[in-house]
């Protein structure tokens, strides 16, 4: 972090420099995004489909360069989002985790007949197999216990519990896990585009922009049980054709050359549901490999107590370290209790030879529900990082605000996933009509200049929002700024 808080204080002159054009191959549903990066370095992104609902994911990230071995600055496939509701997790790489797993020592002598059968516990409440997985295991799904139109309720088989037939068969002695159902997601269509051209298979281009259009239906959890019973003795499809959605997701990513990709979500209920949270991004951490320092940063946060140390994300909270409790950001965590944090940085920085680089997930505040007048109507919590992956599920919607959504609610959100060069002191990106420059200030600056990049020059500027501390004006082709304090931000919107 040093030699990100010596370019903010000393560099006169940033410039963007960001490439015109990135090359994307495509294999199947599995993309390769290639865009220059500083000093000669390349940055490779991945996005596939192997996930267990089929949907479009993240997948990794890679820094390389001429003579030097592939550097991996991020690797996940489960940085698409899965909504909360009903009590569970539904869509990307989640089916429901109502159904459970009844696991037994010796074998069940169940078969494919027994699909869709029903068995009783000892309350009278039932319970139908879904699935034979093994000669040990089944799978079951209690009957939906609600009282609520629309909104469905499960229990688990208790420990201990004997499930009896009608025709006098008895399960007994088994363990219980969790099971989740999957496929629940119901691919409805996905395009692939360069320059609005469609990339066919086995090909390779170069582009100005590519995108992933994806539209999607996520199975309700009742109408999959009601297809399981209405189909006895046969393996039916969790999100066959016809089945009842609760909602339906129409997303756009958007590829560009500098390092970003920006995503758009139409996110439409078609039930009633209890809401838990819809977050439109998420991100495991950077992957740290031979670089000394993982750094964790969120403007407009203040420093707090959690778990007997204190946290400031503000200034950085070093991420090589385990978290041991979660944690949970809410509006005392916040500089100011009305601005609630929109973005996420991450830095991988003192590596020997290798390029210090940075990585933001973040909520457009501009356009959608995350702004910020929208957005303290529908979140009460900006951020929940999870401490045992530390991974980053930001809150756009939850039911610290709303608790049920009606059918027939729509969303649409913009957010954005960014790579960028911390050297340069701030990042650039599009969203809508408008491009978006986040300055950050993480030390007290004087006279720091940004050179405007050529294609904004003769656009109209304004300010956004910033901190207190920090002072700018426009002089021809340059910004120039003063930050008073520490863990300042400037962020500003040419159109």
């Amino acid at each position: 972090m040093k030699k990100i808080c010596s370019a903010l204080l000393f560099a006169a002159a940033l410039t963007l420099g960001a490439a015109e054009t990135l090359t994307v191959s495509r294999n199947g549903d599995n993309l390769t995004i290639k865009s220059p990066f500083a000093d000669g370095w390349t940055l490779t992104r991945g996005g596939w489909t192997g996930g267990p609902n089929r949907q479009y994911n993240f997948r990794y990230a890679t820094l390389s360069k001429e003579k030097v071995k592939n550097i991996v600055v991020k690797n996940s496939s489960d940085d698409a989002c899965p909504v909360n509701l009903n009590g569970s997790y539904l869509g990307a790489n989640h089916g429901d985790s109502a159904a459970s797993a009844l696991i037994f020592a010796e074998p069940h002598g169940l078969g494919t007949r027994d699909r869709g059968t029903e068995w009783l516990d000892s309350k009278g409440r039932k319970f139908y197999i879904l699935r034979i997985e093994t000669p040990t295991v089944i799978q079951v799904l209690s009957e939906n216990l609600s009282q609520e139109k629309d909104i469905w309720k499960f229990v688990r088989p208790a420990a201990g519990e004997t499930l009896t037939r009608a025709d006098g068969r008895v399960l007994k002695d088994f363990k219980v896990q969790i099971r989740q159902l999957r496929p629940q997601v119901r691919i409805v269509s996905r395009k692939y585009l360069a320059d609005g051209k469609p990339l066919e298979d086995k090909s390779e281009v170069e582009c100005s922009v590519f995108t992933v259009e994806e539209e999607y239906d996520v199975i309700a959890t009742d109408a999959v049980l009601k297809h399981v019973i209405a189909n006895p003795g046969k393996a039916v499809a969790f999100n066959a054709p016809g089945l009842e959605a609760v909602l339906n997701q129409k997303i756009v990513y958007r590829y560009y050359p500098d390092g970003s990709c920006i995503v758009e979500h139409e996110t439409r209920f078609l039930r009633n549901v209890r809401m838990g949270y819809l977050g439109f991004i998420q991100a495991h951490p950077m992957t740290k490999g031979k670089y000394g320092r993982q750094l964790f940063r969120i403007p407009k946060t203040k420093p707090f107590a959690h778990d007997g140390e204190e946290l400031d994300f503000a200034d950085g909270v070093d991420l090589t370290r385990p978290i041991k409790k979660s944690v949970y950001l809410t509006a005392g965590m916040f500089a100011d209790p009305k601005n609630m944090p929109e973005r996420f940085l991450q830095y991988l920085s003192e590596g020997e030879g290798l390029p210090e680089i940075g990585f933001v997930c973040g909520y457009s505040l501009l356009e959608g529900c995350t702004v910020p007048e929208q957005r303290r109507k529908n979140a009460g919590t900006a951020l929940y990082l999870y401490s045992k992956t530390r991974k980053t599920y930001p809150h756009a919607i939850d039911n610290g605000r709303i608790k049920v959504v009606k059918a027939g609610t729509v969303f649409r959100c913009t957010a954005y996933r960014q790579y960028f060069d911390p050297a340069r002191g701030y990042y650039l990106n599009r969203q809508g009509e408008c491009r978006v420059m986040y300055v950050d200030f993480p030390a007290p600056a004087a006279g720091k200049v940004i050179t405007i990049p050529e294609e904004l020059r003769k656009m109209r500027m304004e300010l956004v929002e910033k901190s207190p501390s920090v002072q700018y004006r426009r002089e021809g082709s340059e910004l120039k700024f003063d930050s008073a304090g520490k863990n300042g931000y400037c962020v500003l919107k040419f159109r």
